[in-house]
């Protein structure tokens, strides 16, 4: 279908936004000097060591197993039923498109499963880090979807209305990432704040805490008091006295 190529179009372009800036910066060379490859005489005792390296205890092993399989767990992309389950709960009107592709057993179904698994994939490790900016993201990901499928209406007909319901979303998107910035606005002023007063705070009782700095100091690294030998002496002639 035409309208689902052009909204997997802008889901393209939108992914390889960050890539194509990248590739605009040329890499700065490198102050390494080149790793020498080792040659044949020093590759024996090159794998002999490699060998050796790679032979960790059972408990190594059974570890690096677990730490495996739970990233395999984490990297496995949504099935094709998560996903237009996910479509349906936040946008029905592509979850619509999806389902008649799976119907007709179009060749676009699967490429389109793919580009939005890899959105849903991020989404849901969001949620299970991250909760509290989830939600913010799931209500970007719906404008983004909706934006994406109206432009590929409206790249066929030109209908006014539909530039006019993409208008009014590309507002609220903007108006919402700019709510966002005024609200790290804030928590960055609150912080500035917090940090005036603590300073203030220590600059009053500046030598007063130096004071009893030193105090707990010099009681942590006094040497124990010992008793002198005339000290000692007396204190047995007065028991010797009181015996007698």
């Amino acid at each position: 279908m035409t309208v689902l190529r052009v909204y997997l179009v802008c889901c393209l372009l939108a992914a390889l936004a960050p890539g194509l800036h990248a590739q605009n910066v040329k890499p700065e060379p490198s102050a390494d000097p080149p790793t020498a490859k080792p040659g044949r005489a020093d590759r024996p005792a090159a794998d002999k060591a490699a060998t050796e390296s790679k032979s960790p205890d059972k408990s190594a092993s059974a570890r690096t197993t677990a730490t495996r399989n739970t990233a395999a767990n984490t990297t496995e992309m949504p099935s094709a039923e998560r996903v237009i389950a996910f479509a349906a709960e936040n946008h029905e009107e592509l979850a619509t498109l999806l389902r008649q592709l799976q119907k007709a057993r179009s060749p676009e179904f699967d490429r389109a499963i793919r580009e939005i698994a890899v959105q849903v994939q991020r989404l849901e490790r969001m949620r299970e880090r991250s909760p509290g900016r989830y939600e913010s993201e799931l209500t970007f990901w719906k404008l983004d979807s909706q934006i994406r499928l109206l432009s590929a209406r409206w790249s066929m007909t030109q209908d006014p209305q539909l530039k006019e319901q993409i208008l009014s979303l590309l507002r609220e998107r903007r108006e919402r990432r700019l709510a966002l910035l005024e609200q790290e606005r804030d928590r960055v002023t609150e912080r500035l704040s917090q940090l005036d007063e603590q300073i203030t705070a220590g600059r009053a009782a500046f030598d007063q805490e130096v004071d009893n700095e030193w105090d707990r100091l010099s009681k942590r690294v006094a040497p124990p008091t010992r008793s002198t030998p005339s000290t000692t002496k007396r204190t047995v002639r007065s028991g010797a006295d009181e015996s007698k």
